[in-house]
């Protein structure tokens, strides 16, 4: 995929937003290459053609959970943190995290999929980062090889991990999983957690809670809830039961507080 300069970005976007031709509009995607971005105060390299949250980036300068982001790095500007980016992708969470957060804070950020693992750390190293940690490997609630299943339409930010009642795919990859619990501090505070996997949040932060001591349950946790359906465990009723209060609700995306 080529890189595109600004004005060969610029004009694709306009281009892109002069049609509302569904055709076109795809041919226009399928032409794009990458490029380097300014978002909101963080270098981000991006590849808008077959990732949609770079590509929402492309088209309108945020990606859709923008809200929530800006609301959440607001909470934490200037403090020291502890933050667990569960399904970092390109890095829409953590880059703006170690903007925000005092320098001296830990964000630990996990990406099974080793193309999109290299973007976030290609975008950690274009902005000097120092604070942002990563691990190549899925998380849920057993451990093993399982492997990640992809979009047909190439959505490389849609993987998710196969469960027992899906098939093996053409378009998947092996990969390590492990159980979040294992990378918490001994020690807390922990201040976020932010779990976004395609349907698959209840797997990560449901064995959470039962596995690491109260006093280190993070202070917040944010997830996607919008693939519910898929869940194997009540997550919602049992995040209350552990003393949360939902904080912000984005529809797609709910954030709880601890209320102890």
């Amino acid at each position: 995929m080529a890189n595109m300069n600004a004005v060969e970005n610029d004009v694709l976007v306009a281009a892109w937003n002069a049609s509302d031709n569904r055709q076109v509009r795809g041919l226009i995607r399928q032409s794009l290459g990458s490029c380097e971005i300014d978002f909101r105060g963080c270098k981000m390299k991006i590849y808008p053609r077959n990732n949609n949250t770079e590509f929402q980036i492309w088209r309108r300068g945020r990606p859709f959970e923008e809200p929530a982001l800006r609301y959440i790095c607001e909470l934490y500007k200037g403090k020291k943190i502890t933050a667990f980016d569960v399904g970092a992708n390109a890095g829409i969470f953590s880059l703006r995290l170690a903007l925000s957060a005092r320098k001296t804070s830990k964000i630990i950020a996990f990406e099974p999929n080793p193309i999109m693992l290299k973007r976030l750390e290609y975008n950690i190293t274009l902005n000097g980062f120092k604070t942002i940690t990563t691990h190549n490997c899925a998380v849920s609630d057993e451990t093993g090889t399982v492997d990640l299943l992809f979009e047909e339409g190439g959505n490389l930010g849609n993987g998710q991990l196969r469960t027992n009642a899906q098939q093996a795919r053409s378009n998947s990859i092996p990969v390590e999983v492990k159980l979040l619990a294992d990378f918490f501090p001994k020690k807390g505070p922990v201040d976020f957690l932010k779990v976004d996997v395609e349907g698959l949040e209840d797997r990560v932060i449901f064995p959470l809670l039962d596995q690491v001591s109260k006093d280190l349950r993070p202070e917040r946790i944010y997830y996607e809830d919008k693939h519910n359906t898929a869940w194997k465990y009540d997550l919602n009723s049992r995040i209350k039961d552990c003393g949360y209060v939902i904080e912000r609700d984005w529809k797609a995306n709910k954030l709880f507080k601890r209320d102890v």
